[in-house]
């Protein structure tokens, strides 16, 4: 895993998962970018999702949903989710917004 800050408010992680049986990589990559405020967030992920899918399901499954419901012990003011998935490419893109953060996921299996 690699961990790099962009910026003071912008860091990017990216990790990379072998199965030796198949001898498959799951490559993850993540960022997160801490918006000045609720409004910059929206603005940012209605500017950046044309042609992904708005989706309620990742909110259940949501990793960065669930660490800042915890974080601030109560759930977010503005949570919209968007993705896209490619079987055919083995892809999976993922934009979340929850109140001033935009996460922003991509996974690919090659």
């Amino acid at each position: 895993m690699v961990a790099q800050w962009q910026n003071e408010s912008v860091v990017s992680i990216q990790t990379q998962y072998t199965n030796v049986t198949s001898n498959q990589n799951l490559n993850w990559n993540i960022s997160t970018i801490r918006f000045a405020s609720i409004d910059d967030a929206t603005n940012y992920a209605k500017s950046n999702t044309s042609g992904l899918i708005t989706t309620n399901l990742t909110k259940v499954v949501s990793l960065p949903f669930k660490a800042y419901e915890l974080t601030k012990e109560s759930p977010p003011t503005v949570y919209r989710a968007w993705i896209d998935f490619e079987i055919r490419d083995r892809r999976l893109d993922t934009i979340q917004q929850i109140d001033d953060l935009g996460i922003i996921e991509s996974w690919k299996i090659s």
